[in-house]
Formats: structure tokens, sequence, C-alpha cells
């Protein structure tokens, strides 16, 4: 009865699943609560957001300074409501020269990008030698058909030296013999 109870008692423990341990640790290794590495994750994530916004302010003052403008406009402004930068873009650039310029800037890039992708395609890419010395069907009766040729000689003879003296002999009857047998056969003694 004892034995039952025990037995009970282990299988009505909660299990703890073991954490996968390396056995070549020198020391052993910190492990953080799930909550402490959320909140890491997110103090990471916003100090990031703010890096990027202060970023982004220093440019558009950096940008408006080279223009003159005294004081950036609020953000939404401008053409297309895109914030500040476009509404500075658009002061030093009309509709007309900004497309023209961007036309010609991708052109640009790509007339470049294909010339340098043929040039690297034209000096790796593998170039067989033309070879005048034969051509295709002349070293393919040379390779093969000479070659089966030999090998039939070759056979010919191993077979003349190896084979053919242990094979049984057969007497060739000609045509007078076999005449001759059937007679003698085929005759009754009265």
């Amino acid at each position: 009865m004892e034995e039952i109870s025990k037995y009970c008692e282990r299988l009505a423990k909660a299990r703890t699943i073991p954490l996968p341990t390396d056995g070549f640790m020198l020391c052993k290794a910190l492990v953080k609560p799930p909550k402490a590495i959320e909140e890491g994750m997110n103090r990471l994530y916003t100090m990031a957001l703010e890096q990027h916004k202060h970023a982004l302010e220093k440019a558009v003052s950096a940008a408006a300074a080279a223009s003159g403008m005294s004081s950036p406009s609020p953000a939404g402004s401008g053409r297309g409501g895109g914030g500040l930068l476009p509404s500075l873009l658009g002061k030093l650039l009309d509709d007309e020269q900004l497309t023209e310029s961007v036309h010609r800037l991708y052109n640009t890039a790509l007339s470049k990008h294909k010339t340098a992708q043929e040039s690297i395609n034209a000096k790796h890419q593998f170039h067989p030698p033309v070879s005048p010395r034969t051509t295709p069907a002349a070293a393919s009766r040379r390779l093969y058909y000479d070659a089966l040729e030999n090998r039939k000689k070759i056979r010919a003879k191993l077979w003349k030296q190896y084979v053919e003296h242990s094979m049984p002999t057969y007497s060739k009857l000609t045509p007078d013999k076999v005449k001759a047998s059937g007679d003698r056969l085929c005759t009754s003694k009265k």
C-alpha cells in the first residue's frame, strides 16, 4: 500500500522540464527572466526611435540653414504633406526639375550597372577554344570505330590463344561422307 501511495505522489507531482546544458561550458550561464528580457528589448527600441528622431531633426535644421530659411515650416506642410524635408526640397527645385533629375540619376545608375554586368560576364564567362586540328567526325571515327575494331582483333587473338584449344572438337562431314553414312544405315542385310 505504501508503494502505491508513493507511486501516486510521484505521478501527481508537476514535472519540471530540464534546461538543455552544454557539457563543455566553463561557467554557468546567466539566465534572465522573460520580463527582464522584454524590458531590455523595449528600452533598446525606444532608444533607437529617439536617436532616429534627433538625427532627422538635425538634418532638417542643417538643410534649413543651408537654404537660408530662418525656421523650418511645420510638419505636413509643403508639397505632398510629407513633412519638413519635402517642403525644403520644394523650395530648391520645382516639379519638372525634380522629376528630370530623378530620371537622370536613375538612368545613369542603370546604364552603369548594365555596362559593369556586361564587362563582368565577358571577363568571367567560359569561351571554348576553337581547334582547327580535327573535325568531330574524324575524331569520333578514330576514337570510337577504330578502337572498336582494335578491340575485336584483340578478342579474336585472345580467343584463339586461350579458349579455342579447350573447346570440344567436332568432325566436319562433307556431303559425300553424309551420303555414304546414310547408305550404310539404310541398306539392310538379308
